[in-house]
């Protein structure tokens, strides 16, 4: 379990790294993408060190891997700290505000990583199906060698097959330093514990999405189609009846240009102009990062259940 846990830590700190790069391309997400940080760190890593190998500055090895993790993270520092460290304050602020967010996404993550390292340690031989020459093409990675990697079954030729998520496993490889016997079924575990987190930020981000959106009541930009239809009465030579205004724009020069505008039917007509808010509309909008409040309950049970049905439920051939 010692190879598991040291595997685990090297996600965990490809995660942090990547954060706040993942926090600048998701800052729309009510997660700010920290669900995904973990998947990104380890692509920019594992593409990285891939591209030195192929242009043949440096053999794919754990030293240009980690070259390029220290390359990724002083990146994610100098995003942290300019401005007067204003990105690393938000990011603060944002641990402090959705704890209830992360850790649930933590603890579902290491769940999911434990119980699939448990499941493949009764059944950790390669061996049947595609697994010798996964295991081929894994080692092919490992090697410290320039790339394109070579072709384990046909001597001195390169690997002609889609071979970029052997890339990604021999980058753990070398950054965790396993070996890759052990890295071959932990790189299993994994594709189920990424794609078990990854299901739950989706889920859980559409979720808290759409509720923060149902209690937002933005100011109606469509005052225009109202508008419109009362000018064309005016012009047909409908009387002008008086007007119930809703929000104030400021200033008796609207009031007067809304009083203007008819009623129909002998009924008030509502106009709802610029600026208007109820406590929650475009004010909402213009909150600080990570004010939002906590990511709702629902939006985590739905998120768990969102990672259930994909990971487990999706695919059941197992338990047969």
């Amino acid at each position: 379990m010692g190879d598991a846990f040291v595997w685990w830590l090297t996600l965990e700190a490809l995660g942090l790294v990547a954060w706040p790069l993942a926090w600048i391309a998701m800052r729309r997400l009510p997660d700010r993408g920290w669900a995904f940080s973990k998947a990104l760190g380890l692509l920019l890593v594992g593409y990285g060190a891939w591209l030195l190998g192929m242009v043949q500055l440096a053999s794919f090895s754990r030293g240009s891997n980690l070259a390029v993790l220290l390359l990724v993270a002083g990146g994610s520092l100098w995003l942290v700290r300019r401005d007067g460290a204003a990105l690393g304050r938000e990011m603060v602020t944002f641990l402090r505000g959705q704890a209830r967010y992360w850790i649930a996404a933590e603890v579902l993550f290491g769940l999911a990583f434990s119980a699939w390292t448990i499941l493949r340690a009764y059944s950790p031989a390669i061996f049947g199906t595609e697994k010798f020459m996964d295991f081929a093409f894994l080692n092919s990675f490992t090697q410290g060698q320039t790339l394109p990697p070579t072709d384990p079954w046909l001597a001195g030729h390169t690997i002609n097959y889609y071979y970029f998520g052997y890339t990604l496993m021999g980058t753990l490889c070398h950054l965790s330093g396993v070996d890759s016997a052990v890295g071959f079924n932990l790189a299993n575990v994994t594709l189920f514990s990424l794609t078990v987190l990854g299901t739950f930020g989706l889920v859980s981000n559409l979720v808290t999405g759409l509720l923060r959106a149902q209690r937002a009541v933005p100011t109606p930009a469509a005052a225009v189609s109202t508008v419109m239809p009362l000018q064309a009465l005016a012009t047909a030579g409908v009387a002008p009846l008086p007007v119930r205004r809703v929000g104030s724009r400021g200033g008796a020069a609207v009031a007067e240009r809304e009083a203007a505008l008819p009623a129909h039917d002998g009924a008030a007509a509502v106009v709802f102009t610029p600026g208007h808010s109820n406590g929650h509309g475009n004010g909402a909008h213009r909150q600080s990062e990570g004010s939002e409040g906590p990511v709702p309950w629902s939006a985590l049970a739905a998120g768990l259940l969102g990672s259930l049905l994909v990971a487990v439920v999706g695919n059941l051939a197992g338990a047969q």
